[in-house]
């Protein structure tokens, strides 16, 4: 009784689940014929793809006087095993095999097989989410082109849907001709054609039937069923094909048994359509089509990629033809870079539309197509060429900081998580004191980048990159890019492009619109329909003169002594205006510069692939190469304007080096020497204020230290020291501190330590104000009149 119960129930669950299998089959016929989804909108991709394939698409691009010429002809290829064949070229025999064995009901269907479907949904159900399978032809042709293969109920009847569709705008015979030359039959060859070629050196309507059912059987699990790498499976799976077309009416008993279980004679031919290897300007533009293509056709990449290689498309670069070919010829000649191993990368953009003029990809000769490129793919940290950006711009532009501004450059802090001994470091290990906004920027003090962005805000500092282009900003989980380290010091999780560092230098090109790069400027069809419209995409970020003002900061980087690029773009500067920013990642892993003129923006990165310290290559490689290409390209693109233009709004003013107000007597008499400089301001930036941190003393000639009453009144000159509230929990080096002071009493006992400041007796235990590096600072008291010196 137990076991007729058991049954019972047994044949209940499979009849439910037979009549739920049913009516859910039901509802997606019911939904494609009468809620109106025959809108072909969705498969319009695949049948104008159908249409147009075979066609090759072309590059254009404009020459010196703005004709549209043909551009890297040849090299727009796939780079792939793939010929296409009309369906008349293939052999009956080789289209009955791949239906006998993957659809057998093809020419009866409606885009779906009722009856595997509802096999394919039995096991899905009794089998906890196993594979579906049970595709059409159809259906695989939209999985193949669209790369959707997600195990799912959804996406499966959204596949149904589409193959409904899709059958009712097109004869199953170009169905079939699209599929039979897109599927994948292994060893990086796709179509029956490029089949027929590697494994029987044949073209493929000379297959005989046992060949045809061979090529058919490597389909669903291409290496396993792959005549060369295993041919007994691939026996043992052209006789279950064989069977089926038997069955099916598709050959005669007499061809059956002719045929079956004979061994295949194969005859590799391993040697490709010959393929121009694209450039590195070439592989861009490929990727950006593929994109552009299938956000505007709403297609997969995919697709896109088919429509980019066979559709016939007429794409319109932004190269300079010459540029490209300058920067080609420069990088493939490795001889000009000291060290074999490294690599590098370059990138030219007009700062006023995002037209990328030229890139390339890395060192040395191109041996191949879409392989990686380091201008465009690599992500790297960009060290301290991102300050500009995420540090001074929004600092500058938010009225937080003028030129200036002065900051003390010393450690902020210590331990709890940071060194004991402070951080951050500079990238020399040194820290200077009292500094203004030219040197922390052309000096690239990590110390005041960090200060600056805590006035400017980290979520502020994001927000401004985010607006610059950057696509790689990581804003949540356990690796945030919203830290002082990655904002302020470039340490970012993924890193950056060079291509994207390069473009956002454009904001302080380009008067504080930032243009986002671009190498496709429009795609047409072969009739001239516009299909994508990549306009310039330009967003105002900045105002004009917060761009001028950081402008004039980044020339210090390259014209000041002591600036990191000071002394190696030479040529360049003979020219033009130059502005730039150098960056050096920890470890000394990664190099950059990202530099522009009143004409163009030029990027480049050195460094290896597998990161590695750059210790043995030159420290101004990388700004050599940079000088190098951008003198040569200036001749190219220059025009008669050579200057960076100071914004009217703009005023030049004095200022003191170590306040930052306006310069009294007290900062000419620094020891070190007069502190005043210029810099340029808005009227309402303009410093107000007298100078108040330049303090006046006396100091004795004689006895080479500050002065006290006894010293001889002809010894005796004014000098002026700096007014400092420096504490630090250990004892730090601070170039500076020798020329500081600190608030006194008016009566004092100075200390009478020659080795140390006369203020150190009021410098409470466990407090440390800073050290110089001199044993015998200058604001030591004074040597020989130390008994008469009171107060």
């Amino acid at each position: 009784m137990k076991k007729l119960i058991q049954a019972v129930f047994r044949f209940l669950f499979i009849l439910f689940s037979v009549i739920l299998t049913v009516a859910i089959l039901a509802v997606i016929v019911g939904s494609a014929y009468f809620m109106k989804l025959y809108t072909s909108e969705d498969v319009d991709d695949i049948v104008a793809l159908a249409g147009n394939h075979g066609e090759a698409s072309k590059l254009y691009a404009y020459d010196e006087n703005g004709n549209l010429i043909e551009y890297a002809i040849g090299e727009l290829s796939s780079g792939r095993t793939n010929d296409y064949a009309t369906l008349d070229e293939i052999p009956k025999e080789l289209q009955n095999a791949f239906i006998a064995i993957e659809d057998k009901r093809y020419y009866s269907h409606i885009g779906f097989d009722f009856i595997t479907t509802l096999k394919a949904t039995w096991k899905y159900i009794t089998s906890d989410g196993a594979s579906p399978g049970g595709s059409t032809i159809t259906q695989q042709l939209i999985k193949n082109l669209t790369g959707e293969d997600d195990i799912s109920i959804k996406r499966k009847i959204s596949e149904i849907i589409r193959a409904i569709k899709l059958e009712r705008q097109m004869s199953k015979e170009s169905i079939l001709e699209l599929y039979l030359n897109s599927i994948y039959l292994s060893q990086g060859t796709y179509g029956v054609k490029a089949a027929a070629k590697l494994y029987f050196n044949k073209d493929v309507a000379e297959l005989d039937l046992l060949e045809s059912v061979a090529i058919a059987a490597i389909t669903q699990a291409q290496t396993k069923w792959d005549p060369i790498q295993n041919p007994d499976n691939n026996r043992k799976r052209r006789n279950i094909i064989l069977m089926q077309m038997l069955e099916q009416g598709y050959i005669s008993q007499d061809e059956y048994q002719k045929t079956y279980d004979r061994p295949l004679e194969l005859n590799p031919n391993y040697e490709k359509s010959e393929i121009n290897t694209s450039s590195w300007y070439t592989d861009a533009v490929i990727n950006e089509t593929v994109q552009l293509l299938s956000e505007t056709l709403n297609v997969s990449s995919k697709v896109a990629t088919q429509y980019l290689y066979n559709g016939g498309y007429r794409i319109t670069v932004s190269v300079n033809p010459k540029v490209q070919a300058l920067l080609e010829a420069y990088y493939k000649n490795d001889t000009l870079f000291t060290k074999k191993e490294v690599q590098s990368s370059f990138v030219v953009i007009d700062p006023y539309t995002g037209n990328v003029l030229g890139l390339v990809g890395g060192i040395g000769e191109k041996n191949a197509s879409r392989i990686l490129n380091r201008a465009t793919q690599s992500t790297r940290s960009p060290g301290s060429a991102i300050k500009p950006l995420s540090v001074y711009l929004p600092a500058l532009d938010n009225g937080l900081i003028g030129y200036s501004s002065t900051f003390d450059d010393i450690p902020l802090y210590f331990g709890n998580g940071y060194s004991p001994y402070g951080w951050p470091e500079n990238a020399d290990r040194i820290y200077r004191g009292y500094v203004d906004l030219e040197y922390a920027v052309s000096h690239s003090l990590n110390t005041v980048a960090v200060s600056v962005l805590e006035k400017v805000g980290i979520e502020n500092a994001f927000d401004y990159l985010e607006s610059l282009g950057f696509s790689t900003l990581v804003s949540n989980g356990d690796n945030n890019d919203k830290t002082l380290s990655a904002m302020a010091l470039g340490g970012m999780t993924n890193g950056v492009s060079l291509l994207e560092l390069t473009s956002a230098y454009s904001v302080l090109a380009n008067k504080g619109i930032y243009s986002e790069a671009r190498c496709v400027l429009k795609i047409t069809d072969k009739n001239g329909r516009l299909i994508v419209d990549n306009a310039p995409y330009k967003e105002i970020v900045a105002k004009e003169e917060t761009v001028n003002t950081l402008t004039r900061l980044l020339t210090s980087v390259i014209s000041k002594k002591g600036g990191t690029a000071y002394g190696s773009i030479t040529k360049l500067i003979e020219l033009t205006d130059v502005a730039g920013k150098t960056g050096t990642t920890n470890n000394n892993y990664d190099r950059w510069f990202v530099g522009y003129t009143p004409y163009a923006i030029g990027g480049i990165w050195l460094g290896y692939d597998i990161p590695a310290s750059l210790s043995s290559v030159g420290s101004k490689e990388h700004l050599r190469v940079w000088d190098n290409i951008m003198s040569e390209i200036h001749t190219i693109i220059s025009h008669s304007e050579n200057s960076f233009h100071l914004d009217e709004a703009l005023y030049e003013a004095r200022y003191c080096a170590v306040s930052g107000k306006v310069p009294t007597e007290a900062c000419l008499c620094d020891p070190r020497g007069s502190q005043v400089m210029s810099g340029y301001f808005t009227i309402e930036d303009l410093p107000q204020e007298a100078c108040d941190r330049h303090i006046m003393l006396s100091y004795c000639t004689e006895g080479k230290g500050i002065a006290g009453t006894s010293c001889p009144h002809d010894s005796i000159v004014a000098v002026s020291l700096v007014l400092t509230e420096r504490g630090f929990p250990v004892e730090v080096l601070v170039v500076d501190a020798q020329y500081c002071t600190i608030e006194l009493p008016d009566s004092f006992l100075p200390c009478y330590n020659l080795n140390t400041p006369y203020y150190q007796n009021y410098i409470p235990s466990g407090v440390y104000v800073g050290k110089s590096d001199s044993d015998y600072p200058f604001n030591r008291f004074c040597s020989r009149h130390i008994p008469l010196f009171g107060a």
